[in-house]
């Protein structure tokens, strides 16, 4: 794989401002969106900070900031991060392609005591949802979710209702709007990515000896009581994975079979799928890049990541945006 950088300074400026989701312009296809936590010139804090969504051209360009809402608007609740917590701000896309998905907390900016500490009960977890023209729905906000802990992630087949995960829990679900959510699978309390491919739910961790990526239950079900199960051949009780990608990049292997993983302690790791078994194919940066979110696009036999990396969990925070070709195939 070949990298190129977006440099500090880029992501200095790109930071400069930001418009509000009353007037945000629509996403360009085939751009690449960043969760960011804080304002410019702000120090970050674990009581609450505002939370951004950059819009980049593939080029690294800035398009456009939305600024989600940090006080309640109408039925929208604030969503904010704690910002100085490393396994928050994971986004994924709908698998209908129409919405991101991410996650915060219920609270306006300025409350006092650490917002992972806080009960749920106190201080809602909020699933975001973005449409396509950037209109933002924080409508869902949950009080039996990640409490004590930190909200993760969520993902959504088609924007009406969201499995979650956080640091505690499991993966539940919630229907758009919700106040309580239902348990899917608990397997494993402590998880990060909640991500569907190819019609399946797909779940990280870097808890326990059970599973580092797996698949939950079977399709994307809803009912209680899913078992996540590891990706054979994968490990399963070590490494530091937070998003990954799948991909179908051979025709000859049923189903998705190539697949790209933010380790904050190795790397962005390749594996492909043979026979249905799952094998290392390579790997590129180290535990120092402190990868953590990833995205992929397949065109004309080769793969173009986009990946954050060098993010802080101190009040200077930090941050890269990174772009790596890999031309190997699966």
């Amino acid at each position: 794989m070949r990298i190129s950088r977006f440099t500090r300074a880029s992501l200095a400026a790109l930071i400069a401002f930001a418009v509000s989701p009353l007037s945000a312009a629509p996403f360009t296809p085939g751009n690449v969106v960043v969760y960011r936590a804080g304002a410019t010139g702000t120090a970050l804090v674990n009581t609450g900070n505002p939370v951004f969504l950059d819009e980049f051209s593939t080029d690294g360009t800035l398009v456009q900031s939305i600024a989600l809402p940090t006080t309640i608007q109408g039925a929208n609740q604030p969503l904010i991060s704690s910002g100085t917590a490393t396994s928050e701000g994971l986004l994924s896309r709908s698998s209908d392609g129409r919405y991101l998905v991410l996650t915060g907390y219920g609270r306006a900016l300025g409350g006092s005591g650490s917002l992972p500490s806080t009960s749920a009960d106190a201080v809602k977890r909020i699933v975001g949802r973005v449409d396509a023209d950037g209109v933002v729905d924080t409508t869902t906000a949950l009080g039996d979710y990640a409490s004590g802990n930190n909200p993760r992630s969520a993902t959504s087949v088609d924007g009406s209702g969201f499995w979650v995960a956080g640091g505690t829990g499991g993966v539940r679900h919630a229907a758009l709007g919700a106040s309580t959510s239902s348990a899917v699978s608990s397997t494993v309390a402590n998880l990060r990515q909640m991500a569907v491919f190819n019609d399946q739910l797909y779940t990280s961790t870097s808890s326990g000896s059970a599973l580092r990526i797996a698949t939950v239950g079977t399709g994307t079900s809803t009912e209680t009581g899913q078992v996540a199960v590891s990706l054979p051949g994968l490990p399963v009780s070590s490494g530091s994975p937070y998003a990954f990608s799948l991909l179908d990049l051979d025709e000859g292997e049923p189903g998705v079979d190539t697949l790209y993983v933010a380790d904050d302690g190795a790397g962005i790791l390749k594996y492909s799928k043979s026979g249905g078994v799952w094998s290392a194919r390579g790997s590129i940066g180290s535990a120092s890049d402190a990868y953590r979110g990833i995205a992929a696009i397949a065109d004309a036999g080769s793969v173009t990541l986009f990946a954050t990396r060098a993010g802080g969990s101190s009040a200077t925070g930090g941050g890269q945006l990174v772009r790596l070709v890999d031309a190997s195939g699966h």
